[in-house]
């Protein structure tokens, strides 16, 4: 059974009934600032008419700024390759990793340095080393795709410190970031060095002695919903209003 803080359980209520209170607007005329009535109003072509002074006008940025923010307020529901749940004060996020583009490469050059190294052996041109090394490198990089569901990125974020941890960690190192200096965090998007696909990370903007930093502490992610998500619990649990930034997915 998930455990959640009684002080996190009524943050959630106080967010979604301030929710409830943004989720409706009106429409001012802005010749006069008349508040425009639903007779006023064309939905179908994007214009009202001010019954006080008779202005005409275009509601087109009104509608498309009311359907991106209900957009952004509506919770993301929690994808397949993350698993959630709470340790006493502290949330942790579990992502099941997807092959890196290292271990892409070398699982297709392999067999093709496997063949080579044993022509070249068998014709006495290269040591024994050479088929060996390559048939090794193989085998480690075979074993490590089918044990792949295995491979998990750690999330532990607590009101200090937002740790990340990669097991295995595949020439990536572990971060941790002081929670208290994070300001901001966002979904950007990086090729995938592998097959150049999309991929998606996160970054935190971290308020410094000298000023912002942009700090990735995730990436290679392979859909946006499943770093929206990240992204929404994060700042859902350190209490860190959501805003919209320029590099943002």
């Amino acid at each position: 059974m998930e455990y959640k803080p009684k002080h996190k359980i009524k943050l959630e209520l106080r967010t979604e009934e301030d929710a409830q209170k943004d989720s409706y607007s009106f429409v001012n005329c802005p010749s006069c600032n008349t508040q425009a009535s639903s007779d006023d109003i064309d939905l179908s072509q994007k214009i009202a008419k001010c019954h006080s002074c008779n202005a005409l006008f275009s509601i087109e940025e009104f509608i498309g700024n009311l359907k991106s923010k209900e957009a952004s307020t509506k919770p993301i529901d929690q994808p397949a390759e993350v698993e959630k749940f709470y340790f006493g004060e502290e949330l942790d996020l579990t992502i099941s990793q997807s092959a890196s583009a290292l271990e892409v490469i070398v699982a297709s050059l392999a067999p093709l340095f496997v063949f080579i190294g044993v022509a070249l052996y068998s014709k006495e041109k290269v040591g024994l080393f050479l088929p060996i090394i390559s048939i090794l490198v193989f085998a480690v990089v075979i074993t490590s795709l089918l044990n792949l569901k295995r491979h998990k990125t750690y999330l532990k974020i607590s009101e200090e410190e937002l740790k990340i941890e990669h097991r295995p960690k595949k020439l990536r190192k572990d971060k941790s970031l002081n929670s208290r200096r994070i300001d901001q965090v966002y979904v950007y998007s990086h090729p995938n060095a592998a097959d150049g696909s999309l991929n998606f990370g996160l970054k935190a903007v971290m308020d410094e002695v000298g000023g912002k930093k942009h700090v990735e502490f995730i990436k290679g992610l392979k859909t946006v919903r499943a770093a929206k998500y990240i992204e929404q619990e994060i700042e859902k649990h350190l209490d860190i209003p959501n805003e919209k930034m320029l590099e943002e997915v």
